[in-house]
């Protein structure tokens, strides 16, 4: 059965019209902690990252972590400096410690040791309830 809105055909399922996504940009290169506030109650379904440029010494990993400070099962993403370059994508799927409240923080450790300051942009998909 096709969801309709208004008398409209959604080619979108509801739980589609229920994601939200929350983009930032962290500097790799230094270990740094990085909020953002999650303006909605739900959880995280899916983090992805996408660098700018290749990394030249050593792997980067970003945390995720929920607003208590608790590491999120399955979200860690690692970014590898082997064979890196710009638009480079990684991705990380959490199963649990990711659900929010609205005006929650999620906090993100970045940990490494690569030698150049790229810039990675993340994309947050939110599940909604």
């Amino acid at each position: 059965m096709a969801l309709t809105i208004d008398g409209i055909q959604s080619a979108s399922s509801a739980a589609e019209l229920d994601q939200k996504v929350l983009n930032l940009a962290l500097t790799l290169g230094t270990i740094a902690t990085a909020y953002v506030v999650v303006p909605w109650s739900g959880r995280l379904a899916s983090a992805y990252s996408v660098i700018n440029g290749a990394l030249t010494t050593a792997d980067e990993t970003l945390t995720l972590k929920n607003s208590a400070g608790s590491a999120m099962t399955g979200g860690t993403i690692t970014v590898t400096q082997s064979g890196s370059a710009a638009g480079d994508i990684d991705s990380a799927s959490p199963t649990a410690n990711q659900t929010f409240s609205a005006g929650q923080k999620l906090q993100i450790d970045v940990g490494g040791e690569n030698g150049s300051a790229v810039t990675a942009y993340l994309s947050l998909l939110f599940q909604v309830t």
